[in-house]
């Protein structure tokens, strides 16, 4: 994909005087590429081997993964050297940076199992680490509006029971082992600062069917 005169944000000087704090400023950045590619398998395990006259319930295995490499190809940025008054400004380029958000790979992988009238399912995904901001801050500022995030594994499970042909209930627990993470930094309202990722989450339904 390419991705001209994409909107962003990048750290910036106020009245770009470096003796003054920064703020994060909103415009087009520049020209934005992303390549990839992206897997799904899914394997019935009971089929595959030929388990079936064992009686003793259907097994699926599935991955999706996705590799992602999203730069910026043009991007002209102004920065500022020296002490005022003698305060000189430099023009660069931010080309080869990361696109912020974006990450590098998402792997998701589980299994389901079913037995009569009962499935569960067991998922995990695996996000890489992104940078938040166009010119690829790494270390976190004192307001968190800027700064790596790190990468985060995730569990969910879910559970199906078919009562008859017209009646089921379900149970879903996402984020299993309520692992803490963040998925962006926000400058204004709910922030400034990081937004956690959802915590433990559980979920019980009735199905009927008419």
């Amino acid at each position: 994909m390419n991705y001209k005169n994409k909107i962003g944000t990048i750290r910036k000087y106020i009245n770009e005087d470096p003796a003054l704090s920064t703020y994060q400023f909103r415009t087009n950045l520049g020209t934005a590429v992303h390549q990839g590619v992206e897997l799904y398998l899914d394997c019935n395990l009971t089929t595959l081997l030929d388990l079936s006259h064992l009686h003793t319930g259907d097994i699926s295995l599935f991955l999706s993964t996705s590799f992602i490499d999203a730069e910026y190809q043009n991007f002209k940025v102004i920065t500022s050297t020296g002490q005022a008054p003698n305060v000189k400004l430099i023009e660069t380029n931010l080309k080869g940076n990361k696109v912020e958000y974006a990450p590098k790979f998402i792997h998701s992988a589980g299994f389901t199992y079913s037995f009569k009238g009962i499935s569960s399912s067991f998922q995990s995904r695996l996000t890489s680490d992104v940078f938040t901001d166009a010119n690829n801050t790494d270390a976190s500022n004192a307001t968190g509006t800027v700064g790596k995030l790190d990468l985060y594994l995730v569990h969910d499970f879910s559970m199906e029971f078919h009562i008859n042909k017209y009646y089921n209930l379900k149970l879903q627990i996402n984020n299993l082992s309520d692992t803490k993470y963040a998925t962006r930094r926000a400058n204004g309202y709910p922030g400034p600062g990081l937004i956690p990722g959802e915590g433990r989450g559980f979920s019980l339904g009735f199905g009927m069917k008419i």
